[in-house]
């Protein structure tokens, strides 16, 4: 048996420390850094792990205060609180790790280790996992964690619509006492663990799981007991008091706020109506650059792209996916949305430094004549004009960046159709495939496993039907390249296998890469603890343990 501490995450390699100094350098430089006269009155700190944090320094040497409420801005609402049924974005993840805490997380050096579990035990072909949860937690109202919980959390994940298809590895689940469970895989797994600091890894208590009442009043064992919710308007928590961590968590209470315009919320940390927010914003997190607040930004996680359903025309054909590929100039559209300062080009599923990640990766470079080449392609072959909808954002933000590319594709002969629609609905219009051309924010997974659920071909569903492979672009070499990488523990193998991924889909281009996403949690000066997000939990849904340390002075 392998039992182990770390299982499946990734340290940085040095090429890729050496790029996010750059990339922080040349963003300083841009936008007046902490050498600049404009932001004289902060201090700031490039870390080397692609996060730069703002007025931290001497946080941590800070004696913790306990009580007090903090209030949050929140970019959107979340649907529901079921972990193994509702739709959770980054700000679902954020709510949801108040009240629920995962079976794994990440530590400061990107490796996955055991957090609610004890332990997380492999058989030697890595086809059996078995894990032992901490003894003595209990769920909030006061019933205790059991491997029951476990099983059944697991049991509800593999009946989900939603979240099926992040499990469909997993065979069985098997309670061998009351505090360990076994689960036999259908293939070798080597990273599972990382799939535990995702929604996967959030345990709810065994009778929650098929409640109905679960959604809106849920119970964990995280750190702050569910109060109230008022959908589009607040979800209030309270401070845990018979958690698991000893003295913690320091707050009192929490009090979440979604304020989906990125203006609106910003202005109302600097009104001290919230005390701390998350924003994608570039203007804003520029401006914030300037401004006495605490700030930790994290630039190289998810990426932003546009997402083109390959199971409807025009983009069943590659060469309707290769005309807007081609017609994409990444460069012009980060600097006509005011993002130049802020946020860097995507040009591939991973960033340099990744597993996998190539220079040579396929990647269909700006090039109107090539894109024009294929619009004709495509009407040769089809009898009909390159024509489609675009589904963006309904966010004021997010606009700029909308026009900008419907120009740009009108240039190579595309006729465009914008529509705009909330985040929400964009969650459910990509996994129902209800959409033609679709822009999101995803990836960016510490693992390359984690992104398995959106790139394997299984998790393509019928026309209509839920599918996290959202483009429903299914590729024999993806797949396999996917298991080879899933079953081994040689890196260079896996390197290998996420390569060949990288460049098919560049190749085939079911996506449209435009940039990685500048994720930043913004506090006022009050604000304590927000520093424990260092370890990039911030952009890529792992678990939020920094909620156990953030304190207000």
């Amino acid at each position: 048996m392998r039992e182990s501490s770390k299982w499946g995450g990734r340290r940085a390699s040095t090429s890729r420390l050496v790029a996010v100094a750059v990339v922080f350098g040349l963003m300083a430089t841009g936008c007046g850094g902490s050498g600049s006269d404009e932001q004289s009155s902060t201090t700031s700190t490039t870390l080397p792990s692609g996060i730069t944090t703002q007025n931290l320094e001497g946080d941590a040497d800070a004696t913790p205060v306990e009580g007090g409420r903090l209030i949050f801005g929140l970019e959107a609402e979340t649907d529901g609180w079921n972990t193994t049924q509702n739709r959770w974005a980054l700000s679902g993840h954020m709510v949801g790790s108040s009240i629920f805490d995962p079976l794994a997380t990440i530590d400061a050096s990107g490796e996955t280790v055991p957090y609610l579990a004890e332990s997380l035990t492999a058989n030697d072909d890595f086809t059996e996992w078995t894990i032992t949860v901490k003894p003595g937690v209990t769920f909030h109202d006061g019933k205790p964690l059991t491997s029951a919980d476990v099983k059944a959390t697991f049991d509800g994940h593999l009946a989900s619509l939603i979240t099926s298809y992040a499990v469909l590895a997993i065979d069985t689940v098997e309670v061998v006492d009351d505090r360990t469970v076994t689960l036999t895989m259908n293939e070798p797994w080597v990273s599972f663990p990382y799939t535990l600091t995702t929604q996967i890894g959030y345990v709810m208590q065994a009778d929650q799981v098929a409640n109905p009442e679960a959604a809106t009043t849920p119970i964990g064992t995280g750190p702050f007991m569910f109060d109230e919710w008022t959908p589009n308007e607040e979800l209030k928590v309270t401070k845990y008091d018979s958690y698991w961590q000893p003295g913690k968590p320091y707050l009192g209470s929490i009090d979440w706020r979604p304020i989906p315009d990125a203006q609106e919320r910003a202005d109302a940390l600097l009104a001290g109506e919230v005390d701390a927010i998350n924003t994608l914003s570039p203007l804003d997190i520029v401006d914030f650059r300037g401004e006495e607040v605490k700030m930790v930004e994290y630039a190289a996680g998810e990426e932003a792209f546009v997402t083109l359903n390959t199971q409807q025309p025009p983009f069943d054909r590659r060469e309707a996916r290769l005309a807007l590929a081609y017609a994409t100039d990444i460069d012009r559209y980060i600097e006509e949305t005011g993002k130049s300062a802020v946020v860097v080009a995507a040009k591939g599923p991973f960033a340099e430094g990744d597993v996998g990640y190539r220079t040579d990766n396929g990647y269909a470079a700006y090039d109107l004549e090539k894109a024009k080449q294929y619009v004709a392609d495509y009407t040769a072959a089809t009898g009909q004009p390159l024509s489609f909808e675009y589904k963006g954002s309904a966010n004021l933000n997010e606009l700029q960046g909308q026009q900008t590319l419907q120009a740009m594709w009108e240039e190579a002969g595309i006729d465009v159709i914008p529509k705009s629609v909330p985040q929400e609905s964009q969650i459910l219009d990509a996994a129902l495939g209800n959409y033609q051309a679709i822009e999101f924010r995803n990836f960016g997974a510490l693992d390359p496993d984690g992104e398995v659920v959106w790139w394997h071909s299984r998790s393509v569903g019928e026309p209509g039907a839920i599918s996290l492979n959202f483009p429903r672009f299914g590729n024999d070499t993806v797949d396999q390249a996917l298991i080879d990488a899933r079953g081994s523990t040689d890196p260079a193998v896996r390197d290998e296998a996420y390569a060949l991924v990288a460049r098919t889909l560049n190749e085939e281009s079911p996506y449209v890469w435009l940039e990685r996403v500048n994720w930043a949690i913004v506090a006022n000066m009050d604000v304590y603890g927000i520093g424990a997000a260092q370890n990039g939990s911030l952009s890529t849904l792992a678990s939020k343990t920094w909620l156990t340390d953030l304190w207000i002075g």
